[in-house]
């Protein structure tokens, strides 16, 4: 694929599963099953995953960067880009944790926001695949950050990883000093007026409710019909399909952190007719949900509740 036929692909708004009340991390494994590029994504969060099995492609800033087993990769807030696996027989799992850099360093660390804010948009041009034999500090850093998102300790947790989040702000900051390739990062302007409905959607989850389109619109104080269009223009989706993702998104996470019986997990999530859950879960994943934990937990991961 050329750098025009990257230019040229879509690019639409994917948020994580919601979070935890009260956590600024959020924590999933995936498994890449897609082997081409059919369009890029983007979130408001600072994303960074290890390769744990297998290899393929990061599209980022224009270019498709090779990763393998062990590589990290590191992603800005609002910068468009899609990892994809080297081939469908190729088993590919990462791990990846995203974070609100605002929230990590303004609210744990006291740090001025503005100060983050011109770091990320005007001097940090380091960022996709990095590997261990050419950045070691870095990828220690990422390992760190990853391993503490894991811990179910509570004492010190936000404290260490809000530290590891800062050393690796710096650890970009050093190396983009050295890299003149710019970054492309999506304007958040326009983004900025629809953020209400999308927390909404995961506040809502979090309360085992199930989202409307109509309180979307209301969270941004806008009738239904100009959200409806609104949001399709920004975030490359209808709000009912940002829903039924976010639900299956949860689900999914769910699957794989607890014991939950699916159905259990489908009741907590107010789902009302457990087949359209089923249908939509393997049109997202690809597998049905029994699949999708039976895979998981095959990498030896203990799960957690």
């Amino acid at each position: 694929m050329t750098n025009k036929e990257i230019e040229n692909l879509p690019i639409v708004y994917e948020d994580y599963p919601p979070r935890e009340p009260g956590d600024f991390v959020c924590t999933s494994f995936f498994h890449l099953r897609t082997t081409s590029l059919e369009k890029l994504h983007f979130h408001s969060a600072m994303e960074i995953g290890r390769c744990i099995t297998g290899s393929g492609y990061c599209c980022i800033n224009n270019q498709l960067q090779p990763f393998s087993a062990g590589d990290i990769h590191i992603i800005l807030p609002y910068q468009p880009h899609y990892n994809i696996a080297s081939s469908e027989s190729t088993d590919c799992l990462w791990h990846f944790t995203s974070f609100e850099l605002l929230k990590v360093t303004s609210e744990n660390l006291k740090i001025d926001p503005q100060f983050i804010v011109s770091l990320i948009n005007g001097k940090m041009t380091a960022s996709g695949i990095f590997t261990p034999k050419g950045n070691p500090e870095l990828v220690a850093v990422v390992n760190d950050i990853i391993n503490e998102s894991l811990t179910t300790a509570s004492e010190y947790r936000a404290e260490l990883l809000s530290a590891d989040i800062v050393r690796l702000l710096i650890r970009l900051s050093r190396l983009s000093s050295e890299r003149k390739t710019p970054v492309n990062i999506l304007s958040t302007g326009y983004l900025e007026m629809i953020l209400p409905s999308l927390s909404y959607v995961s506040n809502t989850i979090f309360r085992r409710g199930v989202p409307t389109v109509h309180g979307m619109a209301e969270a941004c104080n806008m009738s239904e019909s100009y959200f409806r269009k609104v949001f399709q223009e920004l975030i490359g989706s209808a709000p009912k399909n940002y829903i039924d993702r976010a639900l299956v998104s949860r689900a999914a996470q769910q699957l794989i952190s607890t014991d939950l019986s699916i159905s259990e997990i489908i009741e907590r999530l107010g789902i009302a007719e457990p087949s359209t859950f089923y249908r939509k879960f393997v049109r997202y994943y690809e597998m049905s949900p029994n699949d999708y934990r039976k895979m998981h937990r095959s990498a030896d991961r203990k799960p957690r509740i």
